[in-house]
């Protein structure tokens, strides 16, 4: 699991396990936080710290000015952090804690301080220091999202489709290809180039969001029109080839297409239903933010918050209930919902486990033995589901729970991503570009060669679409 670094003063212990609290969801996408509250009895401090913040990819720096005039944190961490930033090995995230004159330090006034405007945490109530840790916590993971991505496919600024098919309509979230974000193929595809969202329309018109627009989600409605969530509290609607902004009143975090409407989860707990060009707000505010949409069925949809608990929205209602709770409960903190075996089963995705709920007999089944690290994604068969882990294994998994086995298990064959096909088989793709087909009982065979970053099936003409590297950009080839 990779790794965060953070940087305190041991003044500031309260405040650093509060924020903890709230980036324990960066488990989610392989992430996980280390400080020196991490050291055992009998480590060498010294030498432990410094192998930590050498292997960390981002460091957060909670500013105070204990943390200004702390002799070990100038001296020490925060010569060595600035050195790797400068070779661009580390990205650095100051978050303002207490007023101190930061200003003053020539390094720390060119990088942009979280909360916006320089006010610090401890100015705010406690509603206000909950919304700030939400949407800081909320900015890191689109952060480390896209910093994933990138270390998978490096940026293009192009891209190149080579078909000649009639249109087929798909919507798909990528998780291989930084570029591609959401689109239907041979229509109109999103491309994103860091935090800047494109529309590649007939793969001629390009037409940009405003730079400053940097975006969380996007979904597409059944009218074909694209909403995007963006950071500025904003929902941007494409109609044609004109944008349209629908202020919201928290940043939209998780969106997903229900009955027609669009159903938007936001940084301030809210659940908002979007029609007409207006954000309609559920009455219920939840505990902590929505991180996760999934209809049910055409009478309910699903919410995940950032709490790991799961709630109900029903079609005609506009409140919000907790879903089973005491079934529920037991299994622990969900970290993600997938569709399960039938109409019926809802999958739960845990810290290391997993289960299957069926929500018609109200029964909850869960894996006995804990799974050695971190689960990505999991797709469901007719008798087995393929499970993803965060170390890139690949693993089948039968519908009792008890027994898993890894294939694809060459050392360097490390996974990227996987998605379903029409006959309950996967795509999956691999570090070194390989593209196969993984059938329910574990059998595989080689599709495609190196250069695939991203591959699906249509599923009304059963032809699989893979993204593969080319000269200047990507090139689509239809198998």
């Amino acid at each position: 699991m990779k790794q965060i670094f953070i940087c305190y003063s041991q003044k500031d212990t309260a405040w650093k396990e509060k924020l903890e609290t709230y980036l324990k969801i960066l488990r989610n996408i392989g992430w996980s936080t280390w400080s020196d509250s991490e050291l055992a009895l009998g480590d060498e401090w010294e030498a432990e710290i410094e192998k930590n913040l050498d292997e960390a990819d981002i460091a957060l720096l909670l500013i105070s000015n204990d943390f200004l005039i702390s002799e070990y944190i100038q001296e020490k961490e925060l010569p060595r952090l600035l050195k790797r930033k400068e070779k661009g090995e580390i990205e650095l995230f100051p978050i303002l804690l207490r007023p101190c004159l930061w200003t003053e330090y020539d390094w720390l006034s060119k990088i942009q301080l979280r909360p916006t405007g320089g006010i610090a945490l401890s100015g705010g109530t406690d509603f206000e220091v909950e919304l700030n840790l939400t949407e800081i916590t909320g900015e890191i993971t689109t952060i480390l999202r896209q910093k994933k991505n990138r270390e998978i496919v490096e940026p293009q600024k192009t891209i190149t489709i080579k078909t000649k098919e009639p249109e087929k309509k798909v919507g798909f979230l990528c998780e291989g290809l930084p570029e591609l974000m959401v689109g239907s193929d041979n229509q109109r595809i999103i491309l994103t180039q860091g935090n800047e969202c494109i529309l590649t329309s007939d793969f001629n018109d390009i037409k940009h969001l405003p730079p400053e627009k940097k975006y969380t989600v996007a979904e597409l409605d059944r009218q074909n029109q694209l909403v995007v969530g963006l950071r500025k509290k904003e929902l941007a609607v494409l109609q044609g080839s004109v944008w349209s902004y629908i202020p919201m009143d928290g940043v939209p975090l998780s969106m997903a297409l229900w009955n027609n409407k669009i159903i938007i989860g936001d940084s301030i707990r809210r659940v908002s239903i979007l029609m007409d060009n207006k954000a309609l707000d559920v009455r219920t505010a939840l505990p902590a933010p929505v991180v996760q949409i999934m209809p049910l069925s055409e009478d309910m949809v699903l919410l995940l918050d950032a709490n790991g608990k799961v709630w109900t929205l029903k079609e005609k209602e506009d409140l919000v209930t907790e879903f089973q709770p005491s079934i529920l409960n037991p299994f622990g903190r969900v970290y993600e919902m997938e569709k399960g075996f039938t109409n019926q089963d809802i999958l739960l995705i845990g810290h290391k486990k997993m289960g299957i709920y069926n929500w018609s007999a109200e029964q909850l089944k869960v894996s006995k033995k804990e799974f050695p690290c971190g689960l990505r994604k999991v797709v469901s068969g007719t008798k087995n589901c393929f499970v993803l882990t965060d170390e890139g294994q690949l693993l089948i998994l039968s519908k009792s729970l008890l027994q898993a086995r890894r294939i694809l298990s060459k050392e360097e064959e490390v996974v990227i991503g996987l998605n379903a096909t029409h006959d309950k088989a996967i795509l999956v793709w691999t570090q070194l570009g390989n593209l196969y087909q993984v059938e329910e009982s574990g059998v595989y065979r080689t599709i495609a060669s190196s250069k695939t970053v991203f591959a699906y099936e249509d599923f009304e003409s059963k032809r699989i679409h893979a993204f593969q590297k080319a000269e200047k950009g990507f090139s689509l080839n239809i198998i």
